[in-house]
């Protein structure tokens, strides 16, 4: 018989043959099928046995035909969220990992997790494929959804030092990165210049508190991509 033994996935068909020189009436197990070779797909892991009456005895003979199990496995994100924001790193894995299975993600990683960064405000796709025993393919693919990463700014600030609204500054997600912030009054003078835009305007120019006005602003930060780019609005000083 040909093959002997055979590893086969689930849903797969594979022909058995009966080898012999002389003629004579085959007869295989289970199914009482004739005939020297049959197509079989079994459900699950079947040994085939082949009776060959040639006329003057009966020779058997048998294969082992083994079904390798196909999981169709799910792509886990963590956390687990609707959207994840730009530049945020999602942890990604397999819901189950089999020993007798190798993991494959277009990423480049072969382990059954991985980290994806989401920077593509289109959306961000992964491929896992997964290749039971030695050819059992199964590919899946996760689709996720990307917020952009903005800076909002105050329309006004009171720099009147009660703890509430005392400093002009951006507000960011936490994947942008301040490189500038700058502050002009209305005849161009520059009032503010930091480079750590966390720490805000506190409303004062020379040691001086500045008037009450509408100022310029410009924020230049880094997006999660590496790429640089501005804001640029105003804000009224109240006092």
């Amino acid at each position: 018989v040909d093959p002997q033994q055979l590893d086969i996935c689930e849903g797969e068909e594979v022909m058995i043959d009966a080898i012999g020189n002389v003629d004579g009436i085959y007869i295989w197990q289970p199914g009482n099928i004739e005939g020297p070779s049959i197509s079989v797909s079994p459900e699950d892991s079947t040994e085939y046995t082949v009776q060959f009456d040639y006329g003057c005895g009966v020779l058997s003979s048998s294969a082992m035909i083994n079904i390798v199990p196909v999981y169709p496995a799910q792509i886990i994100c963590d956390p687990e969220q609707a959207s994840f924001e730009e530049g945020q790193e999602i942890n990604l894995s397999v819901d189950s990992v089999f020993s007798y299975a190798t993991y494959s993600w277009d990423n480049g990683s072969n382990m059954p997790s991985t980290v994806l960064q989401a920077l593509n405000l289109d959306g961000e796709s992964i491929t896992l494929t997964i290749t039971y025993g030695e050819d059992c393919i199964y590919e899946i693919t996760k689709e996720i959804e990307v917020r952009e990463a903005v800076i909002t700014m105050p329309n006004a600030f009171t720099p009147d030092n009660d703890g509430q609204n005392d400093f002009f500054k951006p507000t960011t997600m936490a994947n942008i990165e301040i490189v500038n912030f700058r502050v002009w009054n209305r005849w161009g003078q520059q009032v503010y210049d930091n480079n750590n835009g966390s720490a805000g305007w506190d409303g004062y120019h020379n040691g001086e508190p500045a008037a009450s006005d509408v100022y310029l602003f410009e924020v230049i930060y880094l997006r999660p991509n590496g790429t640089e780019e501005s804001f640029r609005g105003d804000v009224t000083l109240i006092r």
